[in-house]
């Protein structure tokens, strides 16, 4: 059973009309696509959405754990600086605090390339050219 339905149009939806009946398109299977599209692309969108907010509650999980390494190291850092005040005047006692706490593991490479320029004779080296 077809029913009938009356309808106004202005030119631009008059001109789409127009080429649905060209393309074979009858306003019945029109309504149908689009309801099929809006619930499937609708579907669609509700994934995407929910693998975007997966991916920012990653994000957000990545970005605590930084804060809380980034506290961490602050904490470190205001020990030191709370050793530093209780030793008030003594230097020496402050210098050794810094060494320990500051002084790199091993040695950099423009710190061997200085203490290697340090080592050398230089009396020997122009005595050589002689």
């Amino acid at each position: 059973m077809a029913n009938e339905i009356t309808v106004e149009l202005n030119d631009e939806q008059f001109k789409r009309y127009q080429i649905m009946q060209e393309n074979g398109l009858s306003i019945g299977e029109a309504i149908d696509l689009i309801f099929y599209l809006r619930d499937h692309y609708g579907v669609r969108n509700d994934q995407l959405l929910e693998e975007r907010l997966e991916q920012l509650i990653i994000k957000k999980a990545k970005l605590e754990e930084e804060m809380k390494n980034t506290d961490n190291d602050l904490t470190a850092e205001m020990d030191v600086l709370d050793k530093l005040k209780d030793t008030a005047y003594d230097f020496e006692a402050k210098e050794k605090i810094l060494e320990k706490e500051y002084s790199p593991l091993d040695d950099s490479y423009e710190m061997k390339v200085q203490a290697h320029k340090r080592g050398i004779k230089w009396g020997k080296f122009f005595n050589a050219l002689r």
